[in-house]
């Protein structure tokens, strides 16, 4: 018997759903990509801790330009955010 509630998204079905909002939002890979995927925790500083899977797509390997970034809801699936770094203006604080 499985729980919904008790099995987590793996790091392929992350993957997955991360291509799938970059395909959603017309974002193109280029040619020998890199996917980087590591577990993380987002919190907001009144609401309960999010586990979340990180996605990053880089140009050629994981030392290369970062083109986005995808955050995934371990629990759902559900894509949480979605940012491209190349059009993140810096804050100036």
């Amino acid at each position: 018997m499985l729980i919904a509630g008790c099995a987590g998204v793996t790091r392929e079905h992350a993957v997955i759903s991360a291509k799938a909002e970059l395909a959603r939002r017309h974002c193109t890979l280029p040619t020998g990509y890199a996917v980087d995927v590591d577990e993380g925790v987002y919190q907001a500083e009144l609401d309960r801790p999010l586990p979340i899977w990180e996605i990053a797509f880089y140009t050629s390997s994981r030392h290369g330009r970062a083109l986005y970034v995808v955050l995934v809801d371990r629990r759902t699936g559900a894509v949480f955010d979605f940012s491209d770094p190349r059009r993140s203006i810096p804050s100036r604080i």
